[in-house]
């Protein structure tokens, strides 16, 4: 039998009675120790135990420590009992503290490396990425509302991947993938085999690369030994890795339940984070090109570029419909449809300036001043330069122009006022042509053409 006792390092005043803990591939894992103050020591016990204090479940056997799981207290409670303290310390894996904060970050590139995501989640993190998932993801990437926990999980699983968190040190370390090196071999009879065949049936049909049904098979057995998750045994002849550990310490006797896979069994259906659909980030337009826009996000850290097509107001596949983008400077809001951020647009341009504006007077304008202004009486066309076209339902249409007024036709030009006199005026002169005939009024009236004819009606 392999006796020996459990301590917490560097709390030397708790004794260790009892214990349970679960270690399990993308999850911090946890342990429920039990056990009693050491006499004259609760001052102490109360004065040091926080929520911030990291601390290691250890075993020792024959004088040799081997760290069972470390991690921060999560919950603690002392009770009286028969004249002794008796605790109960609930300890969660550190990496539980990139599970707190929801953040929002975007990875606007259409081409993102695994490394360099995981690197802006959190850099506190450090990682062992295995060569399998240090890939690229060939798309957008959003971290919307999402604890970093979370993120880093759902991004290695882009690729299938998976986090296995180191429960030996201090600080956040986690591993992305396993190694092929076998740390122990186990030749046993008594252990149990689980066929998960529905998760077998829903990785396959997820896009999970498995190779048989055998790739989602527990084998289950009962160790007084210590491994790690990930590590790889040789067991009754086949190559495994451990996926899952329980552990229980009771009576002075230590017994771990391991959970063994295939290599394959480990790999992860992509998640997805369904709180991205319908959301909108404001955005303030850096170039345009065509039908597309490039954007510096207001309110969220971004990093990369990408040209996100602009959503107007009424288009058809023939090329019909209204063409209206929106100038740089301007503020968009870049919109997300689905899950998948790749498929993300930019929408509404939000007016900035509107002063004093009537809110009842509608018009569309760009940044050149050309306006066209709808109001209750009123249509106007201007350059807001002195050249306006004014329909009004009262005074009829009014042109004024600071400058030249041209009307060409290749067809006659009918000037008809069925109800009034027609006016012509002009300040230096009048001149009608046709042809070498003229009629010029200026001061005087001149007649000009080869013949003149004058003709009245009586």
């Amino acid at each position: 039998m392999n006796d020996g006792y459990l301590f917490i390092r560097g709390m030397e005043y708790l004794k260790v009675t009892n214990c349970e803990w679960k270690k399990e591939v993308n999850d911090y894992g946890w342990a429920s120790i039990g056990g009693f103050v050491i006499e004259n020591k609760l001052d102490e016990c109360k004065s040091k135990i926080s929520s911030s204090e990291w601390i290691a479940l250890e075993e020792i056997v024959q004088g040799e420590k081997t760290t069972v799981i470390s991690g921060v207290v999560y919950s603690f409670s002392i009770k009286e009992e028969i004249g002794l303290h008796v605790f109960k310390l609930e300890i969660r894996g550190e990496v539980i503290k990139l599970d707190i904060v929801p953040h929002t970050k975007i990875f606007q590139n259409n081409s993102n490396a695994i490394r360099t995501i995981l690197s802006k989640a959190d850099s506190n993190v450090k990682y062992l990425i295995n060569s399998e998932f240090d890939k690229a993801i060939n798309h957008m990437v959003v971290q919307y509302e999402e604890t970093d926990w979370s993120f880093i999980k759902r991004i290695v699983s882009e690729v299938g991947g998976y986090i296995i968190p180191d429960y030996k040190a201090k600080g956040f370390r986690l591993k992305i993938g396993v190694t092929n090196r076998s740390v122990a071999t186990v030749d046993i009879k008594e252990y149990e085999i689980v066929n998960n065949f529905h998760r077998y049936e829903k990785k396959k049909n997820n896009g999970v690369g498995l190779s048989f049904q055998g790739d989602e098979t527990e084998f289950v057995f009962k160790s007084r030994d210590i491994y790690e998750l990930g590590d790889g045994v040789l067991f009754n002849g086949k190559s495994l890795f451990v996926y899952g550990i329980h552990g229980e310490f009771e009576k002075q006797e230590l017994m771990n339940t391991y959970t063994l896979k295939y290599r394959n069994g480990f790999l992860q259906e992509k998640k997805k984070n369904y709180a991205l659909i319908g959301m909108s980030l404001k955005a303030t337009v850096k170039s345009v090109v065509n039908d597309t826009v490039t954007v510096t996000f207001d309110t969220v850290e971004s990093t990369g570029g990408r040209a996100y097509q602009y959503a107007t107001v009424y288009s058809t596949t023939d090329g019909a419909g209204w063409f209206c983008m929106p100038e740089v400077g301007d503020s968009v809001r870049i919109y997300f449809p689905s899950e998948k951020a790749e498929q993300s647009y930019a929408i509404s341009s939000v007016h900035l300036a509107m002063g004093d504006k009537n809110p009842d007077t509608k018009f569309i304008r760009n940044v050149h001043g050309k306006e066209i202004s709808f109001s209750e009486k009123e249509l106007k066309l201007t350059n807001n330069k002195g050249l306006d076209i004014i329909l009004n339902d009262e005074d009829g249409i009014t042109i004024n122009s600071n400058n030249s007024i041209n009307i060409n036709a290749s067809d006659k030009i009918d000037i008809i006022s069925s109800g009034d006199k027609i006016n012509v005026e002009g300040k230096e002169g009048v001149e009608l042509n046709q042809g070498a005939s003229k009629i010029i009024v200026k001061d005087d009236v001149t007649f000009v053409g080869d013949q003149i004819h004058i003709q009245g009606l009586e």
